[in-house]
């Protein structure tokens, strides 16, 4: 890959270089200390993928992805030093379209890489997707589900690049007391995913915590996937995390998720938002064939139209949607499910 560099530090700059020229054996093509020069050099020689220092400044990382993603689009991986202050910055540029977040490796006084292998793990897994050639998510087999009386009606929400600002947009304006469990898979480091919950939590109101593995989804709680594994639900309707399928570049998997639902009694409500490639359209697939309501984000309000457009191209979506009608439909969504138990 032709890869640019974008950090304040001299020391990350160079950890990055030596990381990905070394065994990785990528071209760096540029390198850039500020935002304005970053930005400069973007549009005069786009890279295939920006490694992305949070830190940086004049503009900042989250502006700068935004302006990226509006001029001349590209990969935008941040790449974030261990030492770093607030994530926030982290959220707000993955909201503005940049694909994930890791931890940079680290550069020691006599010149050796540290934390160089979970790095170079996660460019390893982003290239067939930046390639474009990123094999189908597959997903779990379908799985028999018998759901007992009283539970929690799923909506289930898949995002990618652009995700924590669009589902941001969306848990702000779904009722406090939602009648049903809300699932999320976005793509992330999941170093980053337990932050992200309570950021959403946070920017919200609506409750956002990490899914542990023996959780029971209840109404009015979010659920956001927070390991390398994929997230599922188990045929006793508790969530769980699984290693299969192994060899798909998105860990946790949308599709997968999808796939593992698509099996139970009582449809829900499938979502797919903004993001890059095509993991959750096959999967969303899977729900409208069960007898789900299934929506995609409309290109319009996607900042990444991708994975959208992959299920629209699949007929996969019932309902194409801007961003700011989805609250609403899961609004409706619930209230249909309180009737239907009421009758």
């Amino acid at each position: 890959m032709r890869i640019a560099i974008a950090s304040p530090s001299r020391l990350t700059v160079e950890a990055l270089r030596r990381a990905v020229t070394g065994g990785a054996g990528h071209e760096v093509i540029w390198t850039a200390r500020e935002g304005a020069q970053a930005l400069e050099s973007t549009l005069r020689d786009t890279p295939d993928l920006l490694l992305l220092d949070p830190a940086l400044s004049q503009p900042g990382a989250a502006e700068l992805t935004r302006q990226v993603m509006a001029e001349r689009p590209c990969a935008v991986l941040l790449a974030r030093d261990r030492v770093a202050g607030s994530v926030e910055v982290v959220y707000e540029a993955l909201g503005q379209g940049a694909l994930d977040a890791v931890t940079a490796p680290a550069m020691s006084p006599d010149g050796e890489l540290t934390g160089l292998a979970p790095f170079l793990e996660r460019l390893v897994r982003l290239e067939p997707l930046l390639s474009k050639r990123a094999p189908a998510s597959g997903g779990s087999g379908p799985i028999e589900l018998r759901e007992p009386a009283g539970v929690a009606p799923i909506v289930a929400i898949g995002s990618s690049a652009g995700g924590p600002a669009a589902l941001a947009s969306i848990l702000a304006r779904v009722p406090r007391d939602l009648a049903a469990a809300v699932l999320i898979v976005q793509h992330i480091d999941d170093g980053f995913a337990e932050g992200l919950a309570s950021w959403l939590t946070e920017r919200t109101g609506f409750r956002v915590s990490a899914a542990r593995s023996g959780d029971v989804p209840r109404t009015a709680q979010g659920y956001l996937a927070a390991t390398a594994d994929h997230l599922v639900l188990r045929p006793d309707r508790s969530l769980g995390y699984s290693a299969e399928p192994a060899g798909v570049p998105h860990r946790p998997s949308i599709d997968v998720l999808f796939g593992s639902l698509a099996a139970s009694p009582s449809p829900g409500l499938g979502i797919l938002l903004t993001g890059m490639g095509r993991d959750g359209a096959e999967g969303l697939l899977r729900l409208r064939r069960a007898g789900w309501t299934t929506v995609a984000q409309d290109a319009r309000t996607s900042v990444v139209y991708g994975m959208p457009r992959a299920a629209a191209e699949l007929n996969a979506a019932e309902l194409i949607l801007p961003l700011d009608a989805i609250p609403a439909t899961i609004a409706g969504f619930a209230a249909r499910q309180i009737r239907r138990r009421g009758a």
